[in-house]
């Protein structure tokens, strides 16, 4: 085996069932073996959670979403990775805000723009509840 892989191998077990499954060994986790036609969805995208104005309704979630996102796509990111039903997404582009540098390494009085971002308000089937932190 080579050199460069060698953080790479596993100690592998069957269990009664059939399914390989790995020990960690080597800083890798351990895995099981999924069904042939078995597919994981493992996003590229990140969507984060915002605090919904004052009287928004409980089954109403904002988010912050990438911009590249339409109505569909943020609707089908939603119901394939989080299981939740979506009855309605209405979006809107946010103007990054217009801040001037105060410091002298980079100029007195030099402008500069914060990025677009865009907002979406999602409406579920069943209320949302912020978790306790």
């Amino acid at each position: 085996m080579n050199r460069a892989f060698g953080c790479l191998q596993r100690a592998f077990s069957t269990d009664a069932a059939g399914a390989v499954s790995a020990s960690k060994q080597g800083g890798v986790f351990a895995y099981k073996k999924r069904e042939p036609g078995f597919r994981m969805k493992m996003p590229n995208y990140s969507m984060a959670l915002l605090r919904p104005p004052v009287g928004c309704p409980k089954n109403q979630v904002v988010l912050r979403v990438p911009m590249k996102f339409n109505k569909l796509q943020i609707a089908n990111y939603l119901e394939e990775i989080y299981k939740v039903k979506v009855l309605k997404v209405n979006t809107l582009i946010t103007i990054g805000k217009t801040k001037m540098y105060q410091g002298e390494n980079y100029g007195y009085g030099r402008m500069y723009k914060l990025a677009d971002w865009k907002k979406a308000y999602v409406t579920i089937t069943e209320p949302f509840e912020w978790p306790d932190i």
